[in-house]
């Protein structure tokens, strides 16, 4: 155990019941905090990967889209032109 529960126990310790109540419900309680701080980070984690995953999906996106929106202005080019010779 830790240095620090060490020295929270100790006082608890020579009390008997109440003081094996105690230790257990504390121990209890920093098992349940370590769970959950450790939880969290992984949740943290996932939640950042997916982020950058969104990230990168996103801007594959707007390239795909400068690179229609650019054809699209190039075919306009096109037709005009086209429209051009045969109105001439």
């Amino acid at each position: 155990m830790d240095k620090a529960i060490d020295a929270a126990i100790a006082p608890w310790a020579g009390m008997g019941m109440v003081g094996s109540v105690v230790i257990v419900l504390g121990l209890i309680a920093v098992y349940l905090w370590r769970e959950l701080h450790a939880s969290r980070a992984a949740l943290l984690a996932e939640v950042k990967s997916c982020h950058a995953q969104m990230l990168d999906i996103t801007i594959k996106r707007i390239e795909s889209e400068n690179k229609m929106a650019d054809a699209l202005e190039g075919l306009e080019r096109v037709v005009e032109t086209a429209l051009t010779a045969l109105r001439k």
